[in-house]
């Protein structure tokens, strides 16, 4: 297996950045939704939209939620 170089995969990238700093600018998305409307401490996050993947989330106790 080959070792992955970060900065040898990042190089081409840095260049480009530095020619062009507006092609760095990303904005992603991301999906919330309360599971419970009388919960509002806690809802699920879909980090991108259509990904399949969906991460339980709460606030944390010291404002007022608790631990899952």
């Amino acid at each position: 297996m080959r070792k992955v170089s970060v900065r040898e995969i990042q190089e081409p990238l840095r260049a480009q950045y530095k020619s062009s700093p507006q092609s760095a600018l990303v904005t992603d998305h991301a999906r919330t939704a309360g599971e419970d409307s009388s919960d509002p401490f806690h809802s699920i996050v879909e980090p991108m939209p259509g990904c399949g993947e969906r991460l339980p989330v709460g606030v944390h106790r010291a404002v007022g939620g608790v631990t899952f």
